[in-house]
Order: structure tokens, then sequence, then C-alpha cells
């Protein structure tokens, strides 16, 4: 037995009031989690995401060509 962490990224439906939100999703595994783990902290964001470092972080200052052209 330890420490464990979950981390899901995606896009999807969310806040519709319908089953397949992944807001209904989260909480009814969430049900299921809590009967034989102990769950410390849950969040769920949602909305627009702005990334400064990653996989798609697109257009950033220290990725600038040195010829001062943009990238994007």
């Amino acid at each position: 037995m330890g420490n464990w962490h979950i981390a899901i990224e995606g896009t999807g439906i969310h806040h519709n009031k319908d089953e397949h939100d992944v807001n209904v999703l989260l909480g009814e595994f969430l049900k299921v989690l809590s009967q034989h783990q102990s769950i410390e902290r849950v969040s769920l964001t949602y909305g627009g995401r702005q990334v400064y470092f990653g996989d798609d972080d697109g257009w950033h200052p220290i990725k600038e060509p040195k010829d001062g052209h943009s990238t994007g």
C-alpha cells in the first residue's frame, strides 16, 4: 500500500446534464473509488487553457528563431 496519483486531461462534453458529461462520469468513478481508497483531493478544470510549456505549447519567446521571424 502506498501513495498514488491519477491525472487525466482531455476534451469533451461537460456540464450539460448529460450522462456522458465528464463531471457526471467523474462523480460515478469517485463513488466507487472512495469505497476502497482514501481520496485527499479531486478537482476538475474546464474551459480554455493556455499552455506555456508542453507537447502542444505553440509559440514561446525562447523558441523564437534567431533571425527574428515568427514561427507561427
